[in-house]
């Protein structure tokens, strides 16, 4: 399994009850380049040029740059399917699964607006190397299956009480093996008691 990161959902509804979702969004941080799609201000644009301080949209709309943010994942079939020039022009698609989930939640009045979306590491080729990416280095690249969807989860929001106290003494260990006490057996008791008693007090 791969590493999560998180992503704002953004979505551009027609009305304020959603059936057919097809207006959902994952945007990134990312630097926005020529040809990729960006949303700003509730709009849809491709990148067809840049500034300092602007991306410009193929409709030849000038658009702020700290407005706008790269589209790494949609339902909206036409930048996932119809306006594309090929295979790998397409934007990745959100699992259909997590659509169902969204307008069942969306409908409630419960919007979900980041979740957590999965990534693989990749080493950089020959070939990206001689456009001046450092050639043997490793970055994050968006994970995709044969569907050209990606992997996502919503966000968790509540924890149980186990869950915590997993978390903590996971915690705890790595305080242990990271400290260079002499008496390191002594530090791990008095941290667990110390633990514990947080934990009687607190949860």
């Amino acid at each position: 399994m791969g590493k999560f990161k998180e992503h704002d959902l953004v979505v551009i509804p027609t009305s304020k009850k959603i059936e057919d979702c097809d207006c959902l969004y994952i945007t990134s941080d990312e630097e926005i380049e020529v040809g990729d799609w960006f949303v700003t201000c509730k709009t849809i644009h491709k990148c067809v040029g840049k500034s300092d301080d602007f991306i410009i949209g193929n409709d030849e709309v000038y658009c702020l740059k700290f407005a706008s943010k790269k589209i790494i994942a949609t339902t909206d079939l036409l930048i996932t399917v119809h306006r594309v020039n090929s295979d790998s022009d397409k934007v990745p698609t959100i699992p259909q699964s997590f659509v169902n989930y969204f307008v069942e939640q969306y409908n409630k009045g419960n919007v979900i607006e980041k979740v957590m979306v999965e990534y693989k590491e990749e080493e950089v080729s020959f070939i990206k190397c001689m456009s001046n990416i450092a050639y043997g280095h490793v970055f994050d690249t968006l994970k995709v299956n044969e569907k050209n969807e990606i992997t996502i989860q919503q966000i968790k929001e509540t924890y149980t009480r186990e869950e915590v106290i997993e978390f903590g003494l996971k915690c705890l260990k790595l305080g242990m093996d990271l400290q260079n006490d002499p008496l390191p057996r002594l530090l791990e008791i008095s941290g667990k008691e110390y633990y514990n008693k947080w934990l009687e007090e607190n949860l």
